[in-house]
């Protein structure tokens, strides 16, 4: 599973991300939101939720765009789950599952 969103993230990043389009213009935030748990999730820190405000401070510190969490949810969470990558939330926040478990609790 975590070679399959690591190539997702890795052909993502092959894109011309400069916005051709306006309905475009979240990608730069949806790269950055995907990375960010991928990265926690490489450090060993694969049972760790990472809190809605702590992403965001990490998306609106990059200066694409500023995100509330109403804005953060519909334009950056839903598009790439739409896109076929599996993010876990709960009350305590999001994380890529390391396991079917993972999953099924989701």
């Amino acid at each position: 599973m975590y070679s399959t969103l690591a190539n997702t993230v890795r052909a993502a990043k092959e894109i011309n991300l400069t916005p051709v389009v306006p309905a475009i213009t979240g990608l730069k935030g949806r790269m950055v939101f995907v990375e960010y748990p991928l990265l926690v999730f490489t450090y060993n820190y694969k049972t760790r939720f990472i809190h809605t405000y702590e992403l965001l401070q990490h998306l609106n510190s990059h200066k694409y765009e500023n995100y509330t969490e109403h804005r953060f949810r519909s334009l950056v969470v839903g598009p790439v789950r739409d896109e076929g990558v599996l993010i876990v939330s709960s009350s305590a926040g999001y994380k890529l599952p390391c396991s079917t478990r993972g999953i099924y609790n989701f």
